[in-house]
């Protein structure tokens, strides 16, 4: 199986002006991106919104960020920033009001479960094909139960649960834990 490029071949990529790294760099964030936004309690189109500045801000800061390993940091606080100004303007254009927020200990659960998703993510792009098939069918948004991921799957029901075990051994493995 082919090993997905490093964060730091993209950032060489998009550096060098080539589209597919950009591309690939947004595919890989956007998730990230995401959560963070939801996290915040942000609806589709302030998440949007947001996703647009964080990616333009990457364009404008990729070439003096210090290193490749520090985009997925850096991304996690400009995307909490972000989120946190378009929450804090739109409470103050419905209530009319400044508002002062005191996220400490929720910037934290934020950001760690944003670096955590972003892990899994990295890890689940170094896994065979069918165990990202099998874990997505049922840990992601559908939750299938095991005869429907079979029946997507083409397996036998009976033998959804040991290959789950293997495939989340092998996730794991790559997840470092």
């Amino acid at each position: 199986m082919k090993e997905p490029p490093s964060i730091q071949s993209l950032v060489e990529s998009a550096l060098s002006g080539a589209a597919e790294g950009w591309f690939t760099l947004v595919d890989r964030f956007s998730p990230m991106i995401w959560s963070i936004c939801r996290a915040s309690g942000l609806n589709d189109s302030d998440s949007e919104d947001v996703a647009q500045v964080v990616f333009t801000k990457l364009v404008i800061h990729l070439q003096g960020i210090r290193s490749p390993e520090a985009v997925p940091q850096w991304v996690i606080v400009t995307t909490k920033r972000e989120a946190w100004r378009t929450k804090s303007l739109s409470r103050r254009s419905v209530q009319g009001a400044d508002h002062q927020f005191d996220l400490s200990e929720e910037d934290e659960h934020i950001e760690q479960q944003a670096l955590e998703k972003h892990e899994i993510r990295e890890a689940m792009l170094k896994i065979d094909p069918r165990c990202q098939e099998l874990l997505t069918a049922l840990f992601g948004e559908q939750d299938a139960s095991y005869e429907q991921a079979a029946e997507q799957l083409g397996l036998n029901p009976n033998s959804i649960g040991a290959t789950r075990k293997r495939c989340l051994e092998t996730l794991m493995a790559q997840f470092g834990r």
